[in-house]
């Protein structure tokens, strides 16, 4: 069973929340349009947070996506969309 489709806002929330633990910096100074790289993104910490990503949204994502997808809104429009399709393809009308 697929977790539930969240809004763009709990995704965002997520990933800051990820940062944060991953990276021991405090939600509040996580800006989502600045790049990742600023906040000391590294190969490891962007593993863990994809992994993470994976398990939660029951997807299976690219070892690069956050260096592809460097802002944590240009990955919240990623993740939304992709999930979208998915959900659409999983309950055709």
């Amino acid at each position: 069973m697929m977790p539930p489709l969240p809004d763009r806002t709990a995704l965002s929330t997520r990933i800051v929340e990820l940062l944060s633990k991953e990276l021991k910096l405090p939600a509040d100074e996580i800006k989502l349009d600045a790049p990742l790289t600023w906040y000391g993104l590294d190969s490891i910490a962007a593993l863990t947070i994809s992994g993470e990503l994976e398990d939660e949204l029951g997807l299976e994502l690219a070892s690069t996506l956050l260096w592809d997808l460097p802002t944590i809104s240009k990955l919240v429009d990623y993740l939304f969309e992709t999930l979208t399709a998915r959900d659409l393809v999983a309950s055709p009308a």
